[in-house]
């Protein structure tokens, strides 16, 4: 029996990389709407849909839309810049 001891961050970092992978696998070859706040979670995605006030107000790959700018490049931009923050 093998056991792997992982402290808080490297066990939740595992966990949500056991979950994605999971989802992946699931999810292959099929058409799958997600609601997602992680941001490496919607990078993944194929298409990506922003929506605002109800209306699409953009789609595309992450890349495609960091390339456009807008809501989704202005999001990405504050998160980025709010790593670290603290209260």
């Amino acid at each position: 029996m093998r056991f792997l001891v992982l402290s808080n961050t490297k066990r939740k970092t595992a966990l949500v990389w056991l979950i994605q992978s999971a989802l992946e696998e699931l999810t292959n070859n099929k058409t799958v709407i997600m609601i997602a706040h992680r941001l490496k979670t919607v990078q993944r995605a194929d298409q990506i849909l922003v929506i605002n006030k109800g209306h699409i107000k953009q789609r595309g790959t992450h890349g495609q839309l960091m390339q456009q700018g807008g809501l989704y490049a202005d999001f990405v931009n504050q998160r980025k810049k709010a790593i670290g923050w603290k209260i």
